[in-house]
């Protein structure tokens, strides 16, 4: 792609909103370098996510900190030898690790929360970049050849399109859509409209490729996400120190 034709399809994000939104989406997007901040400014959806973010790690860091203090005891009480000061000290790792880890899940749970509270202002720039893609994906298809898998999933890439298409956004919110464009099954809707692209169709297939990703982005990225990572690595989080101080310390 030549440096013209990347400048065509650059977009900025804060023109769209400016054109297509309100002021509260205007308001919003001076914060999308602070999504904490952004989110408890969103509304009630938004406010809900950080509250739900918020309680869930405190409710990880107490139970932590509670069994920890518990297999400590334990192991003073029980066994305080070397080895068992080892399984001792692993549990503080792993309770450190396992946190780290629910706070990482958890914060690309605030992050596509928060490109949900501006996605309604964005729909220009999904059916341009659609365009583009649709674009490319003829070309590649045209030439017939074996390179063409290879080829779409280089085009369909999520990290290659926020790099190429998203420049000038914020690193934030470019981490929350790559987030987002990694979970929308785009080779598969691209090979679903071979017919339309190899024909040159390109404007027919970018429509149908825009709908097709817009009800997939709403339906099963935007409407599942929750926090359930973070309780699945919470309830791994205890069994693992729980068999810790079962097998190796109490007894």
């Amino acid at each position: 792609m030549t440096t013209e034709q990347r400048r065509e399809v650059e977009l900025s994000i804060e023109s769209a909103i400016i054109q297509e939104g309100d002021q509260d989406s205007i308001r919003l997007l001076k914060l999308v370098g602070k999504p904490i901040k952004f989110l408890s400014q969103a509304g009630k959806s938004g406010f809900g996510a950080v509250r739900k973010f918020a309680s869930m790690m405190l409710f990880i860091i107490l139970s932590n900190l509670a069994l920890l203090i518990y297999i400590t005891y334990s192991y003073f009480v029980y066994s305080s030898d070397l080895p068992a000061m080892a399984w001792v000290l692993l549990s503080f790792v792993l309770a450190g690790f396992f946190s780290i880890f629910a706070a990482y899940r958890g914060y690309q749970f605030l992050l596509l929360e928060m490109i949900h509270q501006l996605y309604g202002s964005l729909e220009s720039i999904f059916r341009a970049l659609s365009l583009k893609l649709a674009e490319r994906a003829s070309s590649i298809l045209n030439k017939k050849d074996t390179s063409v898998p290879a080829g779409l999933y280089k085009l369909v890439n999520s990290k290659e399109i926020v790099q190429t298409y998203f420049q000038k956004v914020p690193r934030f919110l470019k981490w929350g859509l790559q987030i987002l464009l990694s979970k929308v099954p785009m080779y598969t809707i691209l090979r679903d409209l071979d017919a339309e692209l190899s024909d040159g169709n390109t404007q027919t297939a970018a429509d149908t490729f825009y709908e097709k990703s817009n009800t997939w982005i709403r339906e099963q990225i935007f409407a599942q996400n929750s926090t359930r990572w973070m309780w699945i690595i919470y309830l791994i989080n205890m069994l693992t120190l729980l068999l810790i101080w079962y097998y190796k310390i109490s007894g």
